[in-house]
């Protein structure tokens, strides 16, 4: 039986006495690491009865794109947004949208969660339509769920599988490396105009906690929160963390200095959740927990 334990379970090195079952969401999951001395399932077996017909599918957003071609799903796409056509194995296959996908006639459509406006209604597909999944992930255990329900469609338990260990088992081992020492008091900053700091329930607060920090919002249900006079106080970081998708210029960062207390030590760093896959988590989390290590002696 595959043991799973739950990302807190990972980032401090503990197991429960029984692997417990995941809730049926796109949220709430756990992350996977085959780990102790539980056995190998046979994923060949397990693939002759999971592995559905081929399906066609198309995607409507980068991010969806890089994880049906990191799934290894690349022979089933028939068709993607123009924003992934940038993107290596996507060069051959048209261009579509929404309004546009019907004549590819997909089995699925894998793109962002759909505003009610633009939700095509019954008549409008008619009988044979495409099931459209959301991707929109917001942290780890979306992406890990993910793997299990949409990737598992795709291209089976075994090669499913194999993707989420590739991505579960480094970050385990970074999480680990962390037991038992000081960990600073860190609090996420995703926007400054206007402030807004990373949930309890995010990509941001999942790269803390595996690089060895304490999330100071970590637990909460929200991904973004937007601080109130009382916030930085009740909060009390050691650390503030400025998270961007890009690296700031000099003067960006003098900007956002100025925007913040200047009673915390600020840390800049910038990853893209959309673009991190297989090892460039671990990286990310790598490169965070050594930039986060002066800090750790930290009060």
């Amino acid at each position: 039986m595959l043991f799973t334990p739950s990302l807190n379970q990972i980032l401090s090195g503990g197991h429960p006495d029984r692997p417990k079952r995941p809730r049926l969401l796109w949220v709430g999951v756990w992350l996977l690491v085959a780990c102790g001395a539980a056995p190998e399932p046979n994923l060949e077996k397990a693939d002759s009865y999971t592995l559905a017909p081929r399906l066609s599918v198309v995607t409507l957003s980068p991010s969806a794109t890089r994880f049906v071609l990191a799934l290894g799903g690349k022979a089933l796409l028939v068709g993607v947004d123009s924003a992934s056509k940038d993107l290596p194995g996507t060069e051959h296959l048209p261009s579509v949208s929404l309004e546009s996908v019907r004549p590819l006639a997909p089995d699925l459509i894998v793109g962002p969660k759909l505003d009610l406006e633009v939700v095509p209604s019954d008549s409008e597909t008619g009988p044979g339509a495409a099931e459209y999944v959301e991707y929109a992930p917001h942290n780890l255990e979306d992406v890990f769920e993910l793997c299990r329900t949409l990737g598992r469609r795709l291209v089976g338990h075994a090669s499913a599988t194999q993707f989420e260990r590739e991505i579960s088992r480094p970050l385990a081992a970074i999480g680990g490396a962390s037991f038992g020492e000081a960990r600073p008091r860190v609090l996420g900053v995703t926007g400054l105009d206007p402030m807004e700091l990373a949930g309890g329930h995010s990509f941001a607060t999942d790269f803390i906690e595996i690089a060895g920090g304490s999330s100071v919002t970590h637990g909460g249900e929200n991904y973004r929160l937007a601080p109130d006079a009382d916030t930085w106080q009740r909060l009390a970081p050691d650390l503030v963390l400025f998270v961007s998708k890009h690296t700031l210029t000099p003067v960006q960062r003098d900007a956002a200095r100025r925007a913040l207390p200047s009673e915390y030590p600020t840390l800049f760093f910038s990853f893209d959740p959309d673009g991190l896959w297989l090892t460039e988590f671990a990286d990310a989390a790598r490169r965070l927990r050594t930039q986060m290590k002066p800090q750790q002696g930290t009060p």
